[in-house]
């Protein structure tokens, strides 16, 4: 099959990025024609798609062609696929994945009722459309996040004793970032602290307990590493037996108990549940490997897609919704490439004083600059 993918942005390891990359690769894989189409495509994770996996085309959403015929068309965020019908893109199945109850991009279309499958990372995301929107939970279906193939073969030797830890987050809250590390080794992964790259089993494996949330879940536990739900929301603490199914609900998020702790309280109880964690860990990896099946999650959604007739009809509102969901598109394409001059532009100048600072003549006349500022401070 043909099948095209949507993604706002590609341009780092985020969980939407990380979600569409790991289906194409497993598609792709299965002898699929994968393509990703992007309204920002940074350059550089061009290259970390080809590494990923060299099979899968990624272009931007505006250098799609009407003539362009998928069998499915597996959308995310709002506002591609309106764009896609308004260009007159051909498809036989349309798939809609939301990976957000509150982020308004992830939001779905007016024509909902006539989309072919519409999954939800959440149950938390499925109650948010009902009891919001008043939508019938039926039209929903629920996929967890998934665990991809390579985490499923590899599993943590356990050590008695903890000593290394790994935070892997985009948005760690202070608390985080203030544990103390003179006890035990942190290491932090994410954009804050300028260490996003991606996560694979290689990585997680080197460490005792992993502190994350949402897909980073499902990873620690495929590898039987205890891990600590904590994030910018608070967490739950370990994942166990008692709270597996429940923390599911909200994606792993930390939303469903919004628990908040100090550092001292953070670390104090990564401490002394560690050994618990352990003796539980099993059980809770055979679980997941079962619940989280890429496989089966994957063959799932297209069983699904195959099996409804819904079509999507035009009308007068619907032509006008997906001209301004277009509309929205080249008005954000039009600002990320003002940004990305601005960004080059700035670029440019911070080297050039960055060389004008180096020069020499600048080093040999700093300790007269310095005199100077001496003495006009002496008598102002």
């Amino acid at each position: 099959m043909k099948i095209l993918f949507t993604c706002l942005y590609m341009n780092g390891f985020h969980g939407s990025v990380l979600h569409i990359l790991e289906y194409a690769d497993y598609l792709c894989k299965k002898g699929h024609s994968v393509h990703i189409a992007s309204l920002y495509i940074d350059e550089n994770f061009k290259n970390i798609v080809k590494n990923f996996n060299i099979n899968i085309k990624i272009f931007s959403i505006k250098a799609i062609h009407e003539s362009e015929k998928y069998d499915i068309i597996w959308s995310y965020h709002l506002i591609f696929l309106p764009y896609l019908l308004e260009k007159g893109v051909k498809y036989n199945k349309i798939i809609y994945g939301s990976l957000s109850s509150f982020l308004k991009i992830e939001r779905i279309p007016i024509f909902y009722k006539n989309l072919n499958l519409i999954s939800c990372v959440s149950q938390e995301i499925i109650n948010m459309y009902h009891d919001i929107y008043g939508i019938d939970k039926n039209f929903f279906t629920l996929i967890p996040n998934h665990i991809p193939e390579h985490f499923e073969n590899k599993k943590k030797i356990l050590n008695s004793k903890l000593k290394n830890i790994a935070v892997v987050s985009n948005h760690p809250p202070k608390e985080i970032l203030q544990l103390d590390t003179y006890k035990y080794n942190i290491d932090y992964y994410g954009t804050i602290t300028n260490t996003n790259i991606h996560i694979t089993p290689e990585i997680l494996l080197n460490y005792d307990v992993i502190i994350s949330i949402g897909k980073t879940v499902q990873y620690s536990l495929a590898l039987g590493i205890p891990i600590y739900e904590y994030d910018h929301f608070g967490g739950c603490g370990y994942i166990n037996l008692q709270n597996i199914y429940a923390e599911e609900l909200t994606n792993f998020s930390g939303r469903g108990t919004k628990k908040i702790l100090n550092s001292n309280q953070l670390l104090y109880t990564i401490e002394h549940g560690y050994e618990q964690a352990c003796d539980t860990i099993d059980l809770l990896r055979s679980i997941s490997l079962e619940r989280y099946n890429i496989q089966k999650l994957i063959e799932k959604q297209l069983y699904l897609a195959n099996q409804s007739n819904n079509t999507i009809i035009m009308n007068s509102n619907i032509l006008l919704y997906n001209n301004t969901c277009s509309a929205s598109i080249d008005l954000l394409s039009d600002a990320y490439n003002k940004i990305l001059h601005l960004n080059n532009t700035n670029k440019y100048l911070q080297s050039q004083i960055n060389n004008i600072q180096n020069s020499l003549s600048m080093r040999i006349t700093s300790p007269l600059r310095k005199i100077r500022k001496f003495f006009i401070n002496k008598f102002k």
